[in-house]
């Protein structure tokens, strides 16, 4: 009895850090976009917009908003 209560216990610990691993993504995606967006507001022209967003400033967007989501975090791109 005591085993099948334990498996239950993982599935359902699985299935909830599965689904709050689901809103911090959709969160931080939200995030970036308004980084994005704010970032592009004025650029009529693709090749303007790309001139304006360099791969690293994509990166340093990425990793500013994961660092405020997490306190103390790591992170590389």
């Amino acid at each position: 009895m005591a085993t099948v209560m334990n498996e239950k216990q993982i599935q359902i610990i699985t299935e909830a850090l599965s689904e709050a691993f689901a809103i911090y993504e959709r969160n931080l995606m939200a995030q970036i976009d308004v980084k994005f967006d704010e970032h592009f507001d004025g650029a009529d022209k693709v090749a303007d917009a790309a001139e304006k967003f360099t791969e690293e400033r994509i990166r340093e967007i990425a990793e500013d908003e994961a660092r405020d989501l997490i306190n103390g975090a790591s992170i590389s791109a």
